[in-house]
């Protein structure tokens, strides 16, 4: 496991390097000072973690992030940025960013999010008449219908079981879902985009927005995006 810090401010750097340091002093942490330092470390060492600034000269944070997902393994991206205009952008490239001055309480929720994500976690359901181990990270959504849940996988399959929405909410444990309708549930990392009305998630399936819980959608959506605690 390696994290790198890329960030061209060197307090920050600096900060961000305390903090991994705080959170786990065995971890392997890297700092670089430039996207372009970064991008070359990089071509011969992968980093599995990766928190980016946006706002460096160039090539800049969002562009250095480009480049490093074009490669053939794709790191887990979290990008800080004092701009908050750029969080638009993180949909399919980074798992979050982070509004600076950033807090230590913020920073611990974006790592363990993201060491989630190399370690994912695993629920058991009933399936075909066994238990079957399913990887967390690999559902897009859950849909129930009458008493049947469905999980739509990232690799387009159907996993269909018997079950309540409630119980397997329950059994989940983690902040990237939430309920955004009382027969679906949806994961915040494969969101494409937000209506009024619906959530399309990055297969295109468009799930409605109940609403009586559009409020608290919102709320765990914005939450998500920030870093902050769900």
């Amino acid at each position: 496991m390696k994290i790198a810090i890329c960030d061209d401010n060197p307090e920050d750097l600096h900060l961000m390097l305390e903090y991994c340091k705080q959170y786990d002093s065995s971890l392997s942490v890297y700092t670089f000072p430039s996207g372009k330092a970064l991008i070359h470390a990089f071509s011969s060492t992968f980093y599995d973690i990766i928190f980016l600034d946006i706002e460096m000269e160039p090539p800049n944070g969002y562009k250095t992030a480009l480049a490093l997902r074009a490669m053939e393994r794709k790191p887990i991206l979290i990008f800080t940025t004092q701009n908050l205009n750029y969080s638009i952008r993180r949909y399919g490239i980074g798992l979050q960013y982070l509004p600076k001055p950033i807090s230590y309480e913020i920073f611990v929720h974006s790592l363990h999010q993201a060491l989630q994500l190399t370690i994912p976690p695993k629920i058991m359901i009933p399936y075909q008449g066994a238990q079957k181990l399913v990887q967390v990270s690999d559902i897009i959504y859950i849909e129930v219908i009458r008493h049947q849940v469905i999980f739509h996988m990232i690799n387009s399959s159907k996993l269909e079981f018997r079950g309540s929405l409630k119980d397997i909410m329950e059994q989940i444990e983690s902040t990237w879902f939430v309920q955004c309708h009382k027969s679906f549930c949806v994961n915040l990392n494969y969101i494409d985009r937000v209506t009024a009305q619906n959530v399309f998630m990055i297969n295109q399936v468009a799930i409605p927005i109940g609403r009586n819980k559009k409020e608290y959608f919102e709320k765990r959506l914005q939450e998500f995006l920030k870093g902050g605690k769900i």
